[in-house]
């Protein structure tokens, strides 16, 4: 009924018989005092009842009425725990001996045969569910193991990592089990101490859970060797952070660090300057992640740079994660399902992505985390389409209209003002983004105009997402012009030549630090374009290098009086792209703009006769705010 954290809760609060504030409960369980808040809500919705009450002064105390039912229920909890706890400790006596007679460890853990046979059947089962792996088999009434130390280990770190992050069973305790008698509560620790003195030493942070999950292995290293199990591991650079561990912690030895290596890799560890390292890879899988969810919901995930950046984190981890066999599990991935089904549904546009490149299908848990991104965005962050309603039609017809936006495209559209067609015509719509009408003869220059044919139908939810979608690309554009077009990077020229033009923009480039050599820039972009031109057009061109890159992507603009002949065209507007290393799909947006400006004449000519850079700038700006 109640998740493993839930569980946690009720037995602090029953245990504080006179209450307990919500930040002490936070701090035992190393999460926040708002997910407690929102877990004891949750426990008192499942419960049906108010199971948990509230004091200001004495903080949360159990409902003296219901105490006998919760401690029923508390039993069952423990009961299924105690099963698979005994499974462990049938793992931990297995894993100190080569082999053992069932009837022997029948006597030893004092349970008949057949309890021993289906815990075992209860462990293997466990282990391939959740691990992908079976460590023991029994055979003519022998219990063997039948896996290597190297995964014996890893399995360990797994299972004591998922007892950790679940906060479903004492991690000591399960610790306690899975050694059997090489346990030893001074050894965890002395572990631990070595790692605060290490995380201070090392100017580290690592977070509580991740210092308990590597005190775990590192314990479980060091009883396997001094029971002379040892791991085989290829020579590998290691990370500096183990080698310092492993000078403070005895019985710890270099053939252990690999192991340790892949763990320590999934963790977030921040250095002092805040830095985290991030690699071009997920980077990738994100921005591909990112367009896919604005081509199919029309959302664009890059509104907000914090939610960016946290997503780009959680992405690195998932995938460093996935690489080496630890994900996360999620002790509420229901309750996500449940809840947030349409931020669920989004997030799973991951999985292919992943699987593309990986090989490999990654968990619902792991899909699970990153729609509590994409639930934040759609509340706080997403920004809605601003819709302006336009029609002489009763008030009912307009309720049923606002009822169904509302059902079909609640996270895409807000209905901000109604109007009839004469107030239309005199109203101020620049705060709008797209109007709706029952009258098609609605037209507007400005903003794009979606017509209903009657009552919405079905057939309008697939008309209305692609004007939805031209809106928003529309946007994406704008966005995109003012973050790499700017008046600093623009030159007119009168008489030149094209050589010219491409080093008076490249020094343009390197003055604002964008580029490190003009020259180096320049000479790439000539010779690009003697084998590869880039004419859009007659009067445009928008050149680019083949190899240098850029420190960040601009574009700098070179409007050409009196033109000049190249290619056999006579060129009038040159647009120099320098792009950075790292994929960026605005670019797309800039071509797609750059194609728009070449197949208007109009605004051709009114940019190449612009007397002034922000003349000229300014046009640029009108015509990417208009509908074209």
């Amino acid at each position: 009924m109640f998740s493993g954290r839930q569980v946690s809760i009720i037995k602090i609060i029953l245990d504080n018989n006179l209450g307990v504030h919500g930040s002490v409960i936070a701090d035992t369980l190393s999460v926040s005092s708002r997910t407690i808040r929102n877990e004891i809500n949750e426990i008192n919705k499942l419960f049906g009842k108010a199971l948990i009450l509230s004091n200001n002064k004495t903080g949360y105390s159990l409902n003296e009425q219901y105490k006998s039912e919760i401690k029923l229920l508390l039993n069952d909890a423990d009961d299924r725990n105690d099963g698979l706890l005994r499974s462990y400790e049938i793992l931990g006596k297995v894993l100190f001996d080569a082999e053992l007679q069932l009837e022997d460890l029948s006597e030893l853990m004092n349970y008949s045969s057949q309890t021993i046979r289906k815990d075992i059947q209860k462990l293997d089962q466990h282990l391939l569910s959740h691990y992908q792996i079976s460590l023991i088999e029994v055979e003519s009434e022998k219990i063997k193991i039948k896996a290597s130390e190297e995964v014996i280990r890893e399995t360990l770190f797994k299972i004591l990592k998922d007892a950790i992050t679940s906060n479903n069973t004492d991690y000591a305790k399960l610790l306690e089990v899975i050694l059997d008698d090489g346990f030893k509560k001074e050894l965890l620790d002395q572990v631990l101490d070595a790692i605060f003195t290490l995380c201070d030493e090392c100017e580290i942070q690592i977070s509580i859970e991740n210092i308990k999950i590597l005190q775990a292995a590192v314990v479980i290293c060091i009883v396997r060797n001094e029971y002379n199990f040892t791991v085989e591991n290829e020579k590998e650079i290691i990370n500096p952070i183990l080698l310092t561990l492993m000078s403070k912690v005895s019985n710890l030895n270099e053939k252990d660090l690999p192991l340790l290596q892949k763990l320590i890799h999934t963790f977030k560890i921040i250095k002092n300057d805040k830095s985290i390292e991030i690699h071009d890879f997920s980077r990738v899988v994100l921005d591909e992640f990112i367009d896919e969810v604005f081509d199919k919901y029309n959302l664009n995930l890059k509104e907000s740079d914090d939610l960016y950046n946290n997503m780009l984190v959680h992405i690195e981890y998932m995938l460093r994660r996935i690489e080496n066999g630890y994900e996360l599990r999620n002790p509420i991935i229901s309750d996500i399902k449940s809840k947030y089904p349409f931020a669920y549904e989004v997030s799973m546009l991951v999985v292919h992505i992943v699987y593309k490149y990986k090989n490999r299908y990654i968990l619902d848990d792991e899909v699970s985390y990153l729609a509590i991104y994409i639930e934040h965005f759609l509340e706080n962050i997403n920004e809605k389409i601003r819709a302006v309603l336009v029609s002489s039609q009763r008030h009912s017809i307009n309720q049923v209209l606002e009822k169904w936006i509302d059902t079909n495209f609640k996270n895409q559209i807000v209905i901000q003002k109604i109007l009839d067609k004469t107030r239309m015509q005199h109203y101020n719509l620049s705060s709008f983004d797209l109007i709706l009408t029952f009258n098609e003869q609605i037209y507007s220059t400005e903003l794009e105009t979606f017509a209903f044919n009657g009552l919405p139908e079905m057939r309008d939810v697939n008309r209305l997402n692609e004007c939805i979608h031209t809106v928003k690309m529309n946007q994406r554009i704008k966005s995109a012009i003012n973050n790499y077009i700017h008046v600093d990077l623009i030159k007119i020229f009168d008489d030149t030549t094209f050589e010219n033009v491409i080093e008076e923009l490249s020094n343009l480039l390197e003055n604002k630090e964008i580029i490190d050599s003009s020259k180096e820039f320049s000479e790439d972009v000539i010779a690009r374009e003697i084998n590869y031109p880039t004419n859009l057009g007659d009067t445009l061109m928008m050149p680019h290098p083949l190899y240098t890159f850029a420190n960040k992507t601009a574009v700098a603009i070179g409007v050409i009086k009196k033109g000049i002949e190249h290619n056999e065209n006579v060129v009038r507007l040159v647009f120099l792209l320098a792009i950075e290393k790292v994929r960026n799909s605005e670019i797309n947006f800039i071509f797609q703009f750059f194609k728009q400006i070449s197949n208007n004449k109009n605004l051709l000519k009114s940019l190449y006769e612009s007397e002034t850079k922000e003349e000229m700038i300014s046009n640029m700006f009108k015509f990417s705010s208009s509908k074209n």
